[in-house]
């Protein structure tokens, strides 16, 4: 036997040898675009340098599993993973994952396009108040401010005696804006919020020049809650819970 072919078959039992390590742990890790490319490269290789046939192949070859190991695969791989959340975007830690969904909000749908009249007042200090007349159990006065302040803003208070047989009474030291005042703001009013509670505001909707504005509510619930106790995450919309299984809840 020539020493070309001793060292050729020598060659392929390492080369086979490989082979056979890897698939398993392919298998494993579930990595099957890369399960399918080992195979490909290990049919090839030995159907080429087991044969005397094939002479060009043996030329052609070595170049042929570089281009599908580092071209072909690649792209194939990418166009995957685009699909996926598999990207690198969505690495996360679990603990890290768990916060960000239970900081997801949704407004319930008893409470969704809630539309009702709203009055602008703006004090000595040139600050704008916003009176929601929801209803008659319901005529809320308060400061309105910015998203930026709304976790340090007081809520609005139950007022009363604001509105008397119909009529909307501005408070000492305020003045009630007419429309053409509102447009004239409207720049600053459309990004102020009446903080109701701790998940409800009230947000200046559309401007009317004769009569009272229209006020839409905006609450907003926490989305998710996890339970450690259970390893589960509710959806608070919908409530389905979903059990944790290896690293996903589904």
């Amino acid at each position: 036997m020539k020493k070309s072919t001793v060292f050729r078959y020598l060659f392929l039992a390492i080369f086979n040898s490989f082979i056979v390590y890897a698939v398993p742990l392919t298998i494993t890790f579930e990595s099957w675009f890369l399960l399918s490319l080992i195979l490909i490269i290990g049919l090839l290789v030995n159907i080429v340098y087991f044969s005397d046939r094939f002479l060009p192949m043996k030329w052609i070859l070595p170049g042929m599993i570089f281009l599908i190991s580092f071209v072909v695969f690649p792209a194939v791989y990418n166009t995957f993973v685009s699909f996926t959340n598999w990207s690198t975007g969505h690495i996360l830690t679990k603990s890290q994952a768990i916060n960000i969904l239970e900081s997801r909000t949704f407004t319930p749908e008893d409470q969704q396009g809630i539309e009702f009249d709203l009055y602008v007042f703006q004090n000595q200090e040139l600050q704008f108040y916003y009176l929601a007349d929801i209803d008659e159990q319901n005529i809320l006065f308060g400061k309105a401010v910015t998203n930026e302040n709304i976790p340090t803003s007081n809520f609005a208070l139950h007022e009363p005696s604001l509105k008397q047989n119909g009529e909307i009474v501005p408070p000492d030291g305020f003045n009630l804006l007419t429309g053409k005042d509102q447009i004239a703001n409207s720049t600053t009013l459309q990004d102020l919020s009446l903080v109701i509670d701790q998940n409800t505001r009230a947000q200046l909707f559309k401007i009317s020049v004769f009569g009272a504005s229209t006020g839409l509510l905006s609450s907003t619930s926490q989305l998710y809650t996890f339970d450690e106790s259970t390893d589960s995450i509710t959806n608070n919309s919908t409530n389905v819970t979903c059990l944790a299984e290896i690293d996903n809840f589904v």
